[in-house]
């Protein structure tokens, strides 16, 4: 290669990146940005309540005999009774879920050395409800059926997603509210919104509560309460 094409060669790449960073350039300039400058944080909150539609009731039998066999088999008796009380209930085989099963040896601790007595075996199911109102009756017939151990019931709604999407919306107004109020307040103009998070400690409060079996043969009374869905945003906005 002599040295004039070595030259032309050498201009036509000079051109070429001159032409490039000049495209970029305009290019760049074409995209919108947002101009931050002066800006206004604020936090909404907005909460919205509902009556609970489905409950989830912890129903269980405890057996106790002399050998683990035994034990084991009473309890299955028992809760088979139990099961097929719940499904004369309505409840369909899906909502109606083993959630423990444990066998502890009791011992005798008279004598230097614990001997083993007998054998207690726990069984307990987790139920789903979907009207709320039958709960009472479900615990009753539960009860008759022979079910002796209870933990909670948890109350709940089948449109959690939809009351925590108004929760939403409710603490976006308010931090639009709050943050106009205080632009007013400072005498300053908004000139649009920079930035919209959700704040990640939203909370849904479940109502619950406790139950004991006093009567084998009646409907337990209960109370469901409320269900509260709590949201947070944080809201920048460019003032001036």
């Amino acid at each position: 290669m002599n040295k004039n094409l070595l030259i032309v060669v050498i201009a036509i790449l000079i051109i070429v990146g001159i032409a490039l960073c000049a495209y970029m350039i305009i290019n760049t300039n074409d995209v919108p940005s947002v101009d931050a400058g002066t800006t206004l944080a604020v936090v909404g909150e907005g909460s919205v309540s509902a009556v609970p539609d489905t409950a989830t009731l912890n129903i269980g039998v405890t057996t106790i005999g002399d050998t683990a066999s035994n034990a084991q088999s009473q309890n299955s008796a028992d809760m088979d009774n139990v099961i097929s009380a719940l499904k004369a209930m309505g409840i369909a085989d899906e909502d109606i879920t083993t959630a423990s099963y444990s066998i502890y040896p009791q011992y005798d601790y008279t004598t230097s050395v614990g001997v083993i007595v007998g054998y207690e075996v726990y069984n307990t199911l987790s139920v789903v409800l979907h009207d709320i109102n039958t709960v009472g009756d479900v615990l009753g017939a539960a009860t008759a059926a022979g079910a002796n151990t209870a933990g909670s019931i948890d109350f709940s709604s089948s449109k959690a997603d939809e009351l925590y999407n108004q929760a939403l919306t409710e603490a976006y107004a308010a931090a639009k509210e709050k943050g106009q109020a205080m632009a007013d307040a400072a005498g300053m103009k908004i000139k649009g919104l920079v930035s919209l998070s959700e704040g990640a400690d939203y909370s849904a409060v479940y109502a619950k509560t406790t139950t004991s079996y006093a009567s084998a043969d009646a409907s337990v009374p209960i109370q469901t309460g409320q269900l509260t869905f709590t949201a947070n945003v944080t809201a920048v906005y460019s003032v001036k």
